[in-house]
């Protein structure tokens, strides 16, 4: 009947799903590698009063004072949990230190990047007690497995920036509905794991 809507859901449901397996995927090779620097937080960031802004100039001090072209200050990137997100906001330490023209940051969502951070990204798929800052530009890589054509995958790209997915469409069984898989089989590995601290006991 012509209904797009179940159409559209079911293409956000399967892109979600995707995105899902890729992040567990990246976390587990971040989280786990026995070269990265770790250090532990100097109190949980779940409390509003924690020093989040020392705890991270020290790590990206780490970072920096290995000598090795890592950028730290200018361009890290800070991977938190989701659960994590109204911390950083509530933090009354990074709530002070932000520029006036920043304090609706609680109504935004957001909290501004601070410390030369690139950016901060929150996902489900990180242990909820770590907090990763990385330098993005040398930590590590991506190579996606290219399917066998003969299998039936097609690639896509909706933009010629963003690296394509593989797709396939076949019949159901029985064959009365057309199924739409979609697939992208990446594989994850760290060619500077220095540039890289895992900050632990950020939360309980």
């Amino acid at each position: 009947r012509n209904r797009e809507d179940v159409l559209t859901r079911g293409k956000i449901k399967l892109a979600n799903t995707l995105a899902k397996n890729i992040d567990t995927k990246a976390m587990s090779v971040l989280e786990t590698d026995a070269d990265i620097q770790t250090m532990a937080a100097s109190a949980v960031w779940t409390t509003a009063g924690t020093d989040i802004i020392s705890d991270l100039g020290a790590a990206e001090e780490l970072i920096e004072t290995q000598d090795e072209g890592y950028d730290g200050f200018s361009g890290a990137t800070l991977v938190l949990h989701t659960s994590m997100r109204d911390s950083l906001l509530n933090n009354t330490v990074l709530r002070n230190a932000l520029p006036r023209e920043s304090q609706n940051t609680v109504i935004g969502g957001e909290a501004v990047p601070f410390l030369g951070l690139k950016e901060i990204i929150y996902t489900p798929r990180i242990t909820q007690t770590l907090a990763l800052l990385i330098d993005t530009a040398v930590a590590g890589t991506v190579v996606d497995e290219v399917p066998d054509p003969q299998e039936g995958w097609s690639s896509f790209s909706a933009d010629p920036s963003v690296d394509p997915v593989y797709v396939m469409v076949y019949d159901d069984k029985p064959p009365k509905d057309k199924i739409l898989a979609c697939g992208r089989w990446a594989g994850f590995f760290l060619t500077d794991p220095k540039a890289i601290v895992k900050i632990t006991g950020v939360r309980v």
